[in-house]
């Protein structure tokens, strides 16, 4: 389903980037980059927070996927692992989001599915080697697994604000302020 999902929104990222005449120039801005880092490091702080249980609230923004789960006739496996992996695609990921940007500015479908197929092959044997170890580790310790890949999610969330901030000018306008209102109070002093 991953495989699937991430390879489809390539070529979509590289049938965008071509029609926006985004390929053209092979870059994208440091503004959209800044933008996009701190639109996906807020979505990561939420999701991890929410992941962590610390405000119950924010239960309510949580993603529900359906159970596509069918009537199992002799032999058939429920669908629900291969749904879960197409939405996977869509999940907030830097490493994801990075792809992405490198398929929507490849200004070609093709060259965008590509990519992305080639960065979801490469992703396989770490997922599956990671979902085999927690599935071995039992349920005793899965609890403690998912809470310190949400803390990681949180950290990570939080670098990708300071990358947003910097990329998009944010941070050197708020450090720029911080500096003169400083420089106000030595004078006063």
């Amino acid at each position: 389903g991953r495989v699937v999902s991430y390879t489809v929104i390539g070529g979509v990222l590289g049938a965008v980037g071509a029609l926006a005449g985004i390929g053209s120039s092979l870059q994208t801005s440091t503004l959209f980059q800044g933008i996009l880092k701190l639109f996906a490091g807020i979505i990561m702080v939420v999701m991890g927070v929410n992941m962590l249980g610390i405000f119950p609230g924010l239960r309510r923004l949580a993603v529900h996927i359906p159970n596509f789960k069918t009537k199992q006739k002799s032999g058939k496996k429920p669908r629900t692992p291969f749904f879960i992996g197409l939405c996977n695609g869509l999940m907030p990921c830097g490493p994801l989001q990075s792809m992405q940007v490198v398929a929507l500015v490849s200004g070609n479908p093709l060259a965008g599915a590509l990519s992305m197929l080639c960065f979801s092959l490469g992703t396989v044997p770490l997922m599956l080697g990671f979902g085999s170890a927690v599935s071995m580790l039992g349920k005793r310790f899965t609890r403690q697994v998912l809470k310190a890949g949400a803390i990681l999610v949180v950290v990570m969330g939080l670098s990708m604000m300071v990358q947003g901030g910097t990329l998009s000018g944010l941070n050197s306008k708020v450090t720029g302020t911080l500096m003169a209102e400083n420089t106000d109070v030595d004078k006063k002093n």
